[in-house]
This record gives C-alpha cells, sequence and structure tokens, in this order.
C-alpha cells in the first residue's frame, strides 16, 4: 500500500513540476484531479497535497513574494459548493463570483504607479522574476497606474493568458494548449512571443498588505478603472452564483480565452480574511470546477503527423463517440511523455473529452487488454524518413516533444507556406492543394504540356509564380481520384495571391514564420525606434543585433536573435522580391483617414480585449492610459467624475459609452 501512496505522490510532484515550469503539462486537468483523489483517499495527510505550485526552476533570477500566493479549495460538483457553503455560514451572504481564467498566476509590483516587477507563483513564497516578458504582454499596464486617483505603490495579482486567437498564432499545430504554453511563453529567457500574453487581474494590496477595497466587488471596480482587465464577474446571493456557474458551462465553448471553472468569493474581504488560510487556501474563497465531460471508447491506432516546426505530434485514432454534440474518432495523445504517464496502449478503453471545449484529448485509461499493442516512439520522420531528435527548452534541457531534424522535410515545407497563406489570409488553398502543389511526384497529368511541369512550390515565394503558368495549377490532381483543380478554382487561388503582392513590412515579415517576429511586433518595433525600421533595409542592415539598438527597440532580449533569423531568411527575402512581391510603406495611424485613439476603463458588456481587437480591425488605435492627444474614453458612465474621467475632460478627450463607441465604429 505505501509503495503504491508514494508512487502516485511521485506522479503528482511530476506533474506539478511540468505544469509550472514548462511549457507542456504532462497530465490533463481530469487526470491530475483524479490522482490526487486517489491519494486522498489513501493519504489524507500526505504532505503533496499541501503543496501549492512547484519549486521554481534553475533558469531565471528567484524571487521572494512580498504576499505570499496561495491556491484555492475546489469543488467538484453542486453538491460540494453547498456543502462548503453550509461549513461556512454563507447561505445568507453576498458572494462574488467570477471565471476563473486557466491560466499562470503572476504577481506585479507598482512603484508610484510604474510596474518594476513581475513574479511567477512558484511555490507561492518563491517564484521567477519575469519582469522583462511582463512588460511586452498586451495589456500589462507598466506605467500611470492609479488606484482611486492616486500613483500606485502595491501589489496586483493577476492571471496570464494566452487567448484563443493569440493561441493560434503562437502554435498553429496545437501541439501544446494554451495555459502551459501560455505559462512557457512568460518564463522563455528571451522573451520571444511574450506580446501575444495578457493578463486578467483580481486581487491588489497596498505595499503595507491592506486589500485596496472592502468588497472584492469594489476591488474590480478599481482595477478596472486603473486599467485592468478582470474576468467576467457577478456578485449577489449563493443562487445567484449557481445561476452564473451554470449560464457560464453552457456558453463556455464560445468564450475566446480558456476557463476551467467559476471562483466564488465571500465578497466581505475583512470578513473573508478573518476567517483564515488552511495549507495556503482561504477558507473564504472556493474553486468550482466545471466537469470534463468524457466518453468511452477504445483506442484503435495512433496516426503520427509532422507540424510546420517539425514537432512530431501523435493522434488517437478511436472508435467513433459523441462528445459535445458532435461525433468524434481522433484525440491528441501530445507527446511521448503524456503517452508513458497515461501509459496508454493500442487496444486500451480510454476516456477522451474536449479540453477547453475544443481539442478532443485522452483523460484516462480505463481498461489495458493483455494483447495491446505499445506506442513506440519513432526512430525517423514518418513523412521524409529523415533523423529525429529533442531540442533544447527553456530550461537548457530536452524538449518532451520530438522532432524531424532535416530541414527539407515536405511537411515543414508545406507548413512554412500554410503559415504564409494563413497570416496573409489568402484563402483556396486548403491541404489538399497544398499538398498536391508541394509533394513530388503529383502535379502531372499524362496530357499536361511538357513546359507546365516546371512549377513547383519549393517556398511560399513560389506562391507568385503561379499566375505565370495557369494551366499547371488548373490540371493539379487532386486526391487519390487525381481529380483536377479546375479553371474556376485555379483562377479564384491566383486572384487571392495576387491581391497579397503588395504587402506592408508588418504583413510580409511577421507572415515568414520567424519565431518571435509576428505582424504585431514588427509594428511594434517600428513604433518603438521611428523612422529607422521603416524599409527592408533596415532590418536586413543588422540593426537588431546590437544591444542598444535592441533595447530602444524594446526587443533587449531576443533583438539578436531576430536579428540572426532575418539573415538566415535573406535568400528567402530575395526570391520574393524576385518573384515580384513589393514593400509598401506603412501608414501610420494617424495617417489612416477617420482614425481615432481609444482607452477603455471600468465594465463593459464584452470583454475589453475585444473591444480593443474591434477598434484596431477598423484601423483605429488603442491606448491604455489617458493622456494628450487622446480622443476618446470610452466608459459605463460617460458622466462619471472619477480621476480618470476629469483628467481626459481636461485633456480635451471626449468620454463616452459603450453604445456610443459602436456607432463611430459603424
Amino acid at each position: 500500500m505505501n509503495s503504491n501512496i508514494e508512487e502516485i505522490a511521485a506522479q503528482i510532484r511530476n506533474a506539478d513540476l511540468a505544469y509550472y515550469n514548462s511549457d507542456s503539462a504532462m497530465l490533463e486537468d481530469a487526470a491530475y484531479d483524479a490522482l490526487k483523489d486517489r491519494l486522498r483517499q489513501l493519504a489524507p495527510g500526505h504532505d503533496v497535497l499541501k503543496v501549492v505550485g512547484a519549486v521554481p526552476s534553475e533558469m531565471l533570477a528567484k524571487a521572494k513574494h512580498a504576499i505570499p500566493m496561495g491556491s484555492l479549495d475546489k469543488a467538484m460538483n453542486q453538491d460540494e459548493f453547498a456543502a462548503w457553503i453550509r461549513n461556512m455560514g454563507f447561505q445568507n451572504q453576498m458572494l462574488t463570483v467570477s471565471m476563473k481564467m486557466d491560466g499562470g498566476s503572476v504577481a506585479l509590483e507598482y512603484l508610484n504607479g510604474r510596474l518594476i516587477r513581475a513574479v511567477t507563483r512558484g511555490d507561492g513564497l518563491i517564484g521567477e522574476d519575469i519582469t522583462a516578458n511582463a512588460r511586452q504582454f498586451q495589456n500589462c499596464p507598466g506605467e500611470d497606474v492609479k488606484i482611486a486617483g492616486s500613483p500606485f505603490t502595491g501589489f496586483i495579482r493577476a492571471e496570464i493568458m494566452l487567448l484563443n486567437e493569440d493561441w493560434k498564432k503562437a502554435d498553429p499545430d496545437f501541439v501544446s494548449n494554451p495555459r502551459n504554453l501560455g505559462n512557457g511563453i512568460a518564463r522563455r529567457k528571451n522573451g520571444e512571443q511574450a506580446e501575444l500574453l495578457s493578463i486578467c487581474a483580481f486581487r491588489a494590496h497596498f505595499e503595507d498588505g491592506d486589500v485596496i477595497a472592502g468588497t472584492e466587488a469594489d476591488m474590480l471596480v478599481l482595477l478596472e478603472a486603473a486599467g485592468f482587465t478582470v474576468s467576467p464577474w457577478r456578485r449577489g446571493n449563493v443562487g445567484d452564483a449557481w445561476r452564473f456557474y451554470e449560464e457560464t458551462r453552457a456558453g463556455r465553448a464560445t468564450l475566446p480565452f480558456w476557463i476551467d471553472g467559476m471562483v466564488v468569493k465571500l465578497d466581505d474581504v475583512p470578513a473573508q480574511i478573518s476567517l483564515g488560510e488552511r495549507d495556503q487556501r482561504p477558507k473564504g474563497q472556493i474553486a468550482i470546477k466545471f466537469p470534463a465531460e468524457g466518453a468511452r471508447t477504445v483506442l484503435r491506432a495512433v496516426e503520427l503527423t509532422v507540424g510546420h516546426t517539425g514537432a512530431i505530434i501523435p493522434t488517437g485514432k478511436f472508435d467513433p463517440v459523441q462528445l459535445g454534440g458532435t461525433s468524434v474518432s481522433n484525440a491528441l495523445l501530445c507527446n511521448w511523455e503524456v503517452i508513458r504517464a497515461l501509459d496508454i496502449a493500442i487496444g486500451d478503453t480510454v476516456v477522451i473529452y474536449k479540453a477547453g471545449d475544443i481539442i478532443p484529448k485522452v483523460m484516462q485509461v480505463v481498461t489495458r487488454p493483455e494483447n495491446r499493442i505499445p506506442v513506440s516512439e519513432p526512430s525517423a520522420c514518418p513523412v521524409c524518413g529523415g533523423p529525429v531528435g529533442r531540442k533544447k527548452n527553456v530550461q537548457g534541457g530536452e524538449s518532451v516533444m520530438l522532432y524531424c531534424l532535416n530541414d527539407n522535410c515536405p511537411a515543414k515545407l508545406t507548413g512554412k507556406i500554410g503559415r504564409y497563406l494563413r497570416s496573409l489570409n489568402i484563402l483556396g488553398i486548403g491541404d489538399e492543394v497544398l499538398d498536391a502543389l508541394c509533394k513530388p511526384g503529383e502535379g502531372i497529368l499524362p496530357d499536361m504540356d511538357a513546359g507546365s511541369r516546371s512549377v513547383k512550390l519549393k517556398s511560399p515565394a513560389d506562391l507568385y509564380t503561379l499566375k505565370d503558368d495557369p494551366e499547371f495549377l488548373e490540371c493539379l490532381p487532386l486526391g487519390d481520384k487525381k481529380i483536377r483543380l479546375g479553371a474556376n478554382r485555379a483562377r479564384k487561388i491566383i486572384g487571392e495571391i495576387e491581391a497579397k503582392r503588395e504587402l506592408t513590412l508588418p504583413e510580409f515579415l511577421g507572415s515568414l514564420g520567424i519565431d518571435g517576429l509576428g505582424k504585431r511586433r514588427v509594428a511594434l518595433i517600428q513604433e518603438a525606434v521611428p523612422g529607422r525600421m521603416d524599409t527592408l533595409d533596415d532590418w536586413l542592415s543588422g540593426k537588431l543585433g546590437g544591444a542598444e539598438f535592441a533595447g530602444a527597440a524594446g526587443v533587449p532580449n531576443i533583438g539578436p536573435v531576430l536579428n540572426e533569423a532575418l539573415v538566415a531568411n535573406k535568400s528567402l527575402i530575395q526570391e520574393f522580391l524576385a518573384n515580384g512581391v513589393v514593400i509598401k510603406a506603412t501608414a501610420k495611424k494617424s495617417e489612416i483617414p477617420g482614425a481615432k485613439s481609444f482607452c477603455f476603463t471600468g465594465a463593459s458588456s464584452v470583454p475589453r480585449l475585444q473591444l480593443k481587437a474591434m477598434a484596431e480591425a477598423k484601423g483605429h488605435s488603442v491606448k491604455d492610459s489617458v493622456g494628450k492627444g487622446l480622443d476618446y474614453l470610452v466608459m459605463a458612465d460617460p458622466h462619471s467624475t472619477s480621476s480618470k474621467a476629469v483628467k481626459a475632460r481636461n485633456l480635451g478627450t471626449k468620454c463616452i459609452n459603450e453604445a456610443e463607441f459602436y456607432t463611430i465604429l459603424g
């Protein structure tokens, strides 16, 4: 019995280390919770059950938390929630309920309104310093943060998020889930992709440790007024809390971010604090987890695919089952660390579920028959037959992912071209067409003219040569039946490509697939050093390799890395230009006809990040704080006398409500 207990405890410790200190989890939440429940039954007092977070890795500088960061007890269903309410005597108390964002916790320290430090949760007492990365987060206020009109000195607790749209940019192959990938990005030493992350704040303390408000609801209002994004929330009684849980659970799949439950807190903060803690978990708060909707099926086979980065991804093939209203027969197995941790083999009966209501994954193995077939790790790339291996991760060790090491692997080529097409929204070239354009031996029918046989995609730049031989595209054989693409589809595809022949620098460079250099990063660098990175020659000049210039451009840690990548892609860039791609000047936002600037504060009917995206999609700019030149401050009550509203009016900024904002957008 003791050996079984320690085996379970070791699995939990390893899962904690992977969860908090890497960008890939060994176990999904449901399987992890099941392990903890099992240990709780066998050894309720085991030390592992008292642990919060995990010991920080040795990669980043350590930092001690001024205010310890704890965790939350969990309720897995309505009965457990009702028991907590009854035990705590909260039947007639006001509660604040918010969505439990599925990310990584961070403590932000401010001095006179300026962000001076950001520290991960770590083990709750000591975390890792990620300040340089936090300054790049999309919505992390860095300057002029005020609480109730005064420059803020104190601590903000928040959750680091990778929104669904940014998850697709960071990981087009969906190798990692957004929670673990976001945690990994936040801890990267080189700051790569940090600009894709967002934060969601939920608690604030002054420097002496006192909270900034007497109720949870007032605290969230003050945080929003200070420029922070907060999780959607409500204040009400026990019935209101459960109704919000049910409403959120029903609409969870439509949210632009991952959540894994709801957080319920006694609204009266002093009363909540007076209840104390148990194992670094406040008694006056609880997380209600969403049940993982699962279905039993049998693993029949494992298919290996290769993503555009070369990552070899195992996907399980199952007997079809109904899950979330759809028929599911495939589920990600992620990597061989997960396969080993689950001890899964072909022939096993398993439970699968939809992670974040999006990606089907295996939750657990139910039965293991004697004739089960192990899922072996490949010794060669399943696409090209080339060598495979593991890359170095951010800690300097081996990654959990297995990669094809052949630079000329066709899967990498189709992935790179596919990423370019998606980035520029070039339509009409799906996987079937792209495979036919790239794979050797495809694209030739017996009755085709010999001159058409030379057209072949060997790089994204070759897309711009398809117009020179439309017959090749028209006769392109698709699928096993070798059905021709046809003149109409060929004409539409060429039209889509030609429409993207003239590109701005952010569009062009941000679509090349260079790690850490997306369209937004290019634009941010241009804004940071006005007039100094406005031409392609500027980007290929080597400027970013210099420490001083990289610092000025806002990329002190990754400037040299980006510079090396640009040099490595120089021949590809020249190929684009030779094929007729034209780099056009980027219009400054102030030069876009009718462009306005907006700042959002306070409560809104949709998440603030969504409002920001709507404004930017129309060519407008969004600022994090009120300052000179701001056109509109969008708030719930335009007649508010808050310090931010007063400052805006004094600067000539018009205060408007959300409905007026929509009217301006048209």
